[in-house]
């Protein structure tokens, strides 16, 4: 039947009286786009789902979730082992991906049911076909494997975003602080000397260099604890694919920068550098026209809040060709942010400063 334009599958009423069998085992019908509610046999308690979650997240340790710093916060989320250990004991819900492609990206399209509460839930996520290289520029596979790396990695991380967006927050919270616990009782364990060389030992089979990771981390004979379990979950974030060397261990260019000051909805502030793209100075000018950049607040947790920001990149005091360096160090240094939030309205209005900037002399 037809509900507000949308194609409905009709859901009959439950009877005990007129077919023991629907009784016992219940009834669903899961052939349109939308689920309403159906009967359950076992209903969802939420406490036993929290209870089973992190007793799960603690086994799976650093496997449940990615994590590396930036600034003086950090970016964390589920990884898709993370996601699907919340959705198995969640229950009475389904999962699905659907793609659509295009010449240069994959729209997927992650559909999160709940029987139990006719909640549907559909994002997408669009994941680029791009060549995975190694550090020195050269491709890590064959052309045929490559792509097949990239369809699987696309399909993962929309089907971790429905999940994580189709439970309540407070789960996937939980369920990461009780990883992190599990990690910092095995590295507690072992000692900060063995644990320090461990990390050490997994971040070289990575080929990450001890000194990217000090560049963020501090030096490694200051590292405590706390401090190793964020590094191991920044080395997880990298072995999953969540992000790369560059993202989660940047080199600092700070000579070549200056700071804008930038929230992430935390309390805390960071600092992010946006890199200027000088142009050289003409013998012939006797004065030089100061530019003035005023500090960017952004709440990366209002999609709306980025956008603006974005399009304050675009300045008529400044050059096409400075605009164009200060939106190429924005996306450069909030990679990990936009990944996350991966909103169209963000890239759309990337895409209309940058078309702006090559447009003015």
């Amino acid at each position: 039947m037809k509900e507000n334009g949308f194609d409905v599958a009709d859901v009959s009423e439950l009877n005990s009286s007129t077919n023991d069998l629907i009784s016992t085992q219940g009834l669903m019908q899961t052939k349109a786009q939308y689920t309403t509610a159906v009967q359950v046999i076992k209903k969802r308690n939420l406490n036993e789902v929290i209870l089973e979650v992190e007793k799960e997240a603690a086994l799976a340790e650093d496997e449940f979730y990615y994590s590396w710093g930036q600034g003086k916060g950090y970016i964390e989320g589920l990884s898709i082992g993370g996601a699907l250990i919340i959705a198995r004991n969640w229950g009475n819900s389904a999962v699905n991906v659907r793609v659509e492609e295009g010449l240069d990206n994959y729209i997927f399209y992650g559909d999160f049911i709940d029987f139990q509460t006719g909640f549907n839930l559909t994002r997408p996520f669009r994941m680029a076909k791009k060549v995975l290289k190694k550090r020195d520029g050269s491709a890590i596979y064959d052309q045929e494997r490559n792509d097949d790396i990239v369809f699987q990695i696309g399909a993962s991380k929309c089907m971790r975003n429905v999940i994580s967006n189709g439970v309540p927050k407070y789960l996937v919270s939980k369920g990461i602080e009780k990883a992190k616990d599990g990690v910092k009782a095995k590295l507690t364990k072992m000692g900060v000397a063995k644990a320090t060389g461990k990390v050490i030992e997994r971040a070289e089979k990575l080929k990450v260099p001890s000194d990217r990771i000090e560049m963020t981390y501090g030096k490694k004979e200051k590292w405590d604890i706390d401090k190793l379990v964020m590094i191991s979950g920044a080395l997880r974030t990298v072995e999953d694919g969540y992000g790369s060397i560059e993202d989660v261990f940047p080199l600092r260019e700070s000579s070549k920068s200056k700071d804008v000051e930038v929230t992430t909805g935390r309390p805390e502030v960071e600092k992010a550098e946006i890199v200027e793209d000088k142009q050289p100075e003409k013998k012939t000018e006797k004065k030089s026209v100061e530019k003035k950049e005023e500090a960017v607040v952004i709440d990366w947790e209002n999609p709306a809040s980025v956008v603006d920001a974005v399009n304050a990149l675009y300045n008529d005091d400044f050059s096409g060709q400075e605009i164009i360096g200060n939106i190429t160090a924005f996306k450069k240094n909030n990679r990990g942010r936009l990944q996350q939030l991966d909103n169209q309205e963000i890239y759309d209005a990337l895409e209309k400063v940058e078309k702006l900037a090559l447009g003015k002399k």
